[in-house]
C-alpha cells in the first residue's frame, strides 16, 4: 500500500475546519495528522507531527496565514503549503504565493479539488483554483513587449520569457512547443537552464517567479 500523504489543516473558523476535516480523513490518499486554530498553534504542532503538506486559512487571529507560510519555510524549505481563502484580494493572494505557498483554492470550492491540489502539490506541482489565478495573473494575455522593463530580468531571453509565460499558464511541453513551432525536447531544455537562470527548484518557483514580476 502506498504510503498516505500526512496533512495539517490550519483554519480558525471550526465550522470550516470541521468540514474540511472530513472531507481530507474520507480521502484514502490522504491522512490528517493534526489540526491548528492559528498560526502559532499550528507551529506548535508541526514540530511535534512533521506533516507533508499544511492547509492554511489566509485570515486568522494570533498568526495568520502569510506569516505561517513565512516561518515555514524558514523552518522546511521543501514544506508544500496550500492556502485556503475566500478572499480574493490580489494584494494578499500575491503575498501568499511570494511567501512560500505552493497552490491556493477558495473556500466555497467542492470537496473533490481540495484533495486534488493537496495531490499536486504534494507531487512538486502548484495548484491555483481558476477563478483566482486568472485573477492574479491578468497580465498573463499580455504580449511579453507589454510587460514592464522594470520587472523583467535581463537575464532572460526573448525566447525563455515567452516558454516562462506558458509554463505560467500551466501549458505542458507539448503544447508550449506547438504554440512556439519548436520540439518539445528544445522546450524542455529551455525549462531546465530557466530553472537554473532563477535558482529555482521546480515548476512552482518558476511560476512564484513569473507572478512576483507580472505582480
Amino acid at each position: 500500500m502506498t504510503e498516505r500523504i500526512k496533512v495539517m489543516l490550519v483554519e480558525d473558523n471550526q465550522l470550516f475546519r470541521m468540514g474540511l476535516s472530513v472531507v481530507i480523513k474520507s480521502c484514502p490518499d490522504l491522512q490528517l495528522v493534526a489540526t491548528a486554530s492559528h498560526g502559532k498553534d499550528a507551529l506548535i504542532k508541526y514540530r511535534q507531527y512533521p506533516v507533508d503538506v499544511i492547509i492554511t486559512d489566509l485570515v486568522m487571529p494570533v498568526m495568520n496565514g502569510i506569516e505561517l507560510c513565512r516561518v515555514l519555510r524558514e523552518l522546511n524549505p521543501n514544506i508544500k503549503i496550500l492556502a485556503v481563502t475566500g478572499d480574493e484580494d490580489e494584494k494578499r493572494l500575491l503575498e501568499v504565493v511570494h511567501a512560500g505557498a505552493m497552490g491556493f483554492v477558495k473556500k466555497d470550492v467542492v470537496a473533490d479539488e481540495v484533495t486534488k491540489a493537496v495531490k499536486s502539490i504534494y507531487n512538486n506541482n502548484v495548484y491555483f483554483s481558476p477563478e483566482i489565478f486568472s485573477q492574479l495573473v491578468t497580465n498573463l494575455k499580455q504580449p511579453i513587449s507589454k510587460l514592464s522593463v522594470a520587472n523583467i530580468n535581463h537575464t532572460l531571453t526573448t525566447r525563455e520569457m515567452e516558454i516562462l509565460k506558458c509554463i505560467a499558464e500551466e501549458m505542458t511541453n507539448k503544447e508550449i512547443a506547438s504554440m512556439l513551432y519548436i520540439s518539445p525536447r528544445t522546450v524542455d531544455t529551455h525549462r531546465r537552464n530557466l530553472l537554473q537562470k532563477l535558482n529555482a527548484k521546480n515548476t512552482a518557483g518558476l511560476v512564484r517567479y513569473y507572478v512576483s514580476m507580472v505582480g
